[in-house]
């Protein structure tokens, strides 16, 4: 149409030229138009796919302050959203300014919150050496409190509301990734990591239950469980976990990394007695250590 103006022409320079004409149109428009309204809510899920995305882009880029952007918004979340009831974490939804957290979490802030510490855990090592323990142990108690709150003991899967929730009629589940992905989806991703990182066969016996769910619909409506089949997909694999030497800089290997076809991988400073700088764990197999970063990648790739 022709009430959004586009510039058109294929010289730049045209651009330029106009310069001080956009800066007058600016202006006029904001001395002149009524501004919306402003939601300045805080989305827990919403901002947890944020911060799994920064806290990625921000080592792969090679962009130290994306990557502590996402974890200063992954500490609000855990300071201002969870508390602890009964010995348990339990999460809100939403934040207000002004009013603070409000409104009971759902199973699919459980698990993206999971997903955002994990994401943090997996690099946040580059930044602050033994930082990752910190947020690994956040994302375990994400995942411990939705498997306590919104398992169903009868059939697969977990419940959209927690136990101790109130529901409009009755409980119900969600397959179906839409423009976010579906609580179970994302629960899967979790899952995997921590079985990754701690070798606790409850976390894969958990993953491993609710799979039969999602059978018939890959099959059929693939695209609609697109989430839940990448987490099965690098389960399968083998989720990377790379053990670094204390005092080993990890500038040579997120280099190395960034160059290399993407594939999930935990980095992470250890104190343990390790005979060579580098040890890579795939699943809960770990290979011999080795000073050569291009034999770490090597591995990844195999």
């Amino acid at each position: 149409g022709s009430s959004n103006p586009a510039l058109v022409d294929a010289d730049i320079g045209v651009r330029d030229k106009l310069a001080a004409a956009r800066a007058k149109l600016l202006a006029y428009r904001e001395a002149n138009r009524a501004r919306p309204g402003k939601d300045t809510k805080i989305n827990t899920a919403w901002n947890c796919m944020l911060i799994r995305s920064m806290a990625d882009a921000g080592f792969y880029f090679k962009r130290p302050e994306w990557l502590q952007r996402a974890r200063k918004a992954a500490d609000f979340i855990w300071d201002e959203l969870t508390e602890q009831q009964d010995g348990a974490l339990r999460l809100k939804a939403v934040y207000y300014q002004g009013s603070g957290a409000q409104v009971d979490g759902f199973l699919h802030d459980y698990a993206l919150a999971a997903e955002a510490f994990l994401a943090i855990a997996s690099k946040i090592d580059v930044l602050e050496s033994g930082a990752s323990a910190r947020y690994q142990a956040r994302a375990q108690a994400c995942v411990d409190s939705a498997l306590c709150y919104f398992e169903d003991p009868h059939a697969i899967g977990y419940f959209f509301t927690a136990e101790d929730t109130e529901t409009p009629v009755a409980r119900r589940k969600e397959w179906f990734d839409n423009a976010t992905p579906s609580g179970n989806a994302a629960l899967l991703h979790a899952l995997s990591g921590l079985y990754a990182l701690t070798g606790e066969g409850r976390y894969d016996s958990s993953l491993r239950a609710t799979l039969p769910a999602f059978a018939d619909y890959a099959q059929k409506v693939a695209a609609g469980v697109a989430h839940a089949l990448e987490a099965v997909t690098t389960h399968t694999i083998g989720i990377a976990v790379i053990k670094v030497r204390a005092g080993v800089s990890l500038e040579g290997l997120q280099v190395a990394l960034a160059a290399a076809p993407w594939r999930r991988v935990f980095i992470q400073t250890t104190t343990e007695e390790q005979s060579a700088a580098y040890q890579v764990c795939i699943g809960t197999q770990c290979l011999p250590s080795t000073n050569d970063i291009s034999e770490v990648v090597e591995v990844l790739q195999g």
